[in-house]
C-alpha cells in the first residue's frame, strides 16, 4: 500500500469516528451541565450505541466498496469483502443487542458485553481500514 492512501485511510478514520460518536460528545455534554446526568461507559454499552456505530460504519464501507468501479470484480473477494465480512459484524452486534435490550439493566453481565462489543469494535476497525486502505490505493478517484 501507498504511503498516501494510508493517511487518507487515517484521515477517514479519524473524521469518522469523530462524527460518528456524536451520542457520546451528547452524553458527555449532558453530564457536564447537568450534574444529576451521570455518564458512564456501562450506559454506553447498554444503550448498544456503540454497536449502532460499527454497524453504520461497516454497512457505509462496504456501500463505498461495492459500488467503487475501478476495483476488476473478482468473485471470491467481493463475497467475502461486501458479504461474509459484514453479515459477521451484524449478526454479532444484533445477537450482542438482542441480548442486552432483552434483560433487565440489573441481570446484565456487564463484563461479557464489554468484551462482545470490543469483538464487535475490533472486527469493525479492521475490515474499514483494509476495505478502506484498498480503495484508496486502487482508485483513480483519490489521487
Amino acid at each position: 500500500m501507498k504511503r498516501k492512501s494510508i493517511i487518507k485511510t487515517a484521515i477517514w478514520l479519524i473524521l469518522s469516528v469523530f462524527f460518528g460518536f456524536m451520542p457520546l460528545w451528547t452524553k458527555l455534554m449532558n453530564a457536564s451541565i447537568d450534574s444529576s446526568k451521570i455518564f458512564s461507559l456501562k450506559s454506553m454499552l447498554i444503550d448498544c450505541s456503540i454497536l449502532y456505530f460499527c454497524c453504520a460504519a461497516t454497512i457505509g464501507v462496504c456501500v463505498d466498496y461495492f459500488f467503487n468501479t475501478t476495483t476488476k470484480f473478482i468473485f471470491l473477494r467481493e463475497l467475502i469483502n461486501v458479504l461474509i465480512l459484514p453479515l459477521f459484524i451484524f449478526f454479532w452486534t444484533i445477537i450482542v443487542a438482542i441480548n442486552v435490550l432483552s434483560l433487565p439493566e440489573n441481570n446484565i453481565n456487564i463484563t461479557t458485553v464489554l468484551v462482545n462489543t470490543l469483538v464487535v469494535v475490533v472486527s469493525t476497525l479492521v475490515y474499514i481500514i483494509l476495505m478502506k486502505s484498498t480503495e484508496f490505493s486502487n482508485s483513480t478517484l483519490y489521487k
